[in-house]
């Protein structure tokens, strides 16, 4: 998966070419230094076995499965996984929440809850709201009178884990409760960061989700660095298997783990200077990359 982010995003400590001068006419500060790092990221999961429909016939034939009882089968499959969400919640004190309207900020919803229960690390609480999303259907053939399986834009549940992580702060998991049972998981390399600064004793200077002074910018940039090292197929797994039940070999669905490719991400740089200058105050890093689907090397 090396290679793959330093394709996705270029080597962390390559230097922008935007000068410093374009702000308001100031002159290029002394000892400047500019690093790269992830700012905010969206892995996107699919189990590309199912996620097409020769694929699911394929399944459904293995499963005994015939189209007439698709419906029922596949209610059945996301029941399980709606289920195990309610007592997942339950089990640990956190609420479940049904959102009648997607167009809430559910980030904000969870840094209340987390604030009001203080909770310091692990799931924060689980929403569920109804989205878009790419699924099946059956439709009756004109000519041959039989039930055809297609591909389909519908609407269904998707539940929302947000966590406090160790690592990553706050960060959720959404998944699909309908055929094929795609996933998205967002996290934040800044909170990352952040934290590993201050298990090392960095002082640093932190607005919103930018760093306007770190006393020790050579260990930050190699912390950064790290993250193109890192196993995150290892990661993404680990995640997906706390959230969805069918996924585990002993299910006998066979449906094989998630593949994992970044749905989208930003890729801000961040200016730091060993004295602060006044005009730094109103600057802020905001030179997002939208990133294509690409596929994720484990």
């Amino acid at each position: 998966m090396t290679h793959f982010w330093h394709y996705m995003f270029g080597p962390t400590n390559k230097k922008p070419e935007a000068s410093h001068e374009a702000f308001s006419g100031a002159a290029q500060p002394p000892h400047n230094w500019n690093s790269f790092g992830f700012d905010r990221v969206l892995f996107r999961g699919s189990l590309r076995s199912i996620a097409h429909v020769s694929g699911l016939e394929v399944f459904l034939y293995s499963q005994h499965v015939m189209f007439k009882d698709f419906g029922a089968y596949a209610e059945r499959l996301s029941q399980r996984i709606i289920e195990q969400a309610k007592d997942t919640a339950s089990k640990l004190g956190r609420p479940y929440q049904y959102l009648q309207s997607s167009k809430v900020s559910k980030e904000e919803l969870g840094l209340e809850i987390r604030e009001q229960q203080r909770i310091r690390e692990g799931l924060i609480c689980v929403f569920a709201c109804v989205e878009p999303c790419q699924s099946f259907d059956l439709k009756k053939d004109a000519a041959s009178k039989h039930l055809k399986l297609l591909s389909k834009e519908r609407k269904c549940r998707h539940l929302y884990y947000y966590y406090q992580d160790r690592e990553f702060g706050l960060m959720h998991v959404r998944l699909q409760t309908w055929l094929p049972f795609t996933i998205q998981v967002c996290l934040n390399g800044r909170e990352w960061l952040a934290r590993k600064m201050d298990r090392a004793g960095i002082s640093y200077t932190k607005r919103d989700n930018c760093f306007t002074y770190i006393s020790d910018l050579q260990q930050a940039q190699q912390f950064m660095d790290r993250l193109t090292e890192r196993n995150w197929g290892r990661f993404l797994d680990a995640l997906a298997q706390k959230v969805n039940p069918w996924i585990h070999p002993q299910t006998g669905l066979d449906v094989r783990s998630y593949y994992w490719s970044v749905r989208q991400g930003e890729l801000p740089p961040t200016s730091c200077f060993g004295v602060r200058p006044s005009w730094l105050r109103s600057i802020r890093c905001g030179c997002a990359m939208p990133c294509s689907s690409l596929a994720a090397k484990k």
